[in-house]
């Protein structure tokens, strides 16, 4: 897995979650919940890397992704998800406090779609 070529379209592949080099599944069973800390902790013991080691990849991971949607293109995770930027036009939305109009101008959100693999694992 290069991280670095073809940065805008990361693709994974999805036989469940593994370590960065030795292959070993990384355990994330012990978490209620997973932020960033907990991938590269997760990261850093299933691969016996430093904790520098392991943020430096998980830094590299986010920063390409976040890079390549702030140009518009899309990042694919096979199995995982598609994040894509959609446009929107402007409209006039209402203020909820007051129920004044307010004008929203045109922008750009980035839209998560769940793949096939992590729907049917999800779904149980």
């Amino acid at each position: 897995m290069n991280l670095l070529a073809g940065a805008t379209r990361l693709e994974l592949a999805t036989s469940g979650v593994t370590g960065y080099s030795s292959g070993n599944r990384i355990n994330f069973r012990n978490f209620e919940r997973i932020n960033k800390i907990e991938l590269i902790l997760a990261l850093k013991d299933s691969n016996h890397l430093s904790k520098l080691e392991a943020e430096t990849v998980i830094n590299l991971f986010f920063d390409k992704m976040a890079d390549a949607l702030a140009k518009g293109d899309r990042v694919e995770i096979r199995g995982l998800c598609s994040i894509f930027v959609k446009k929107y036009g402007g409209y006039t939305g209402r203020n909820p406090k007051t129920g004044e109009k307010v004008r929203i101008s045109s922008g750009k959100l980035p839209f998560f779609k769940v793949g096939k693999e992590l729907k049917d694992r999800v779904d149980g």
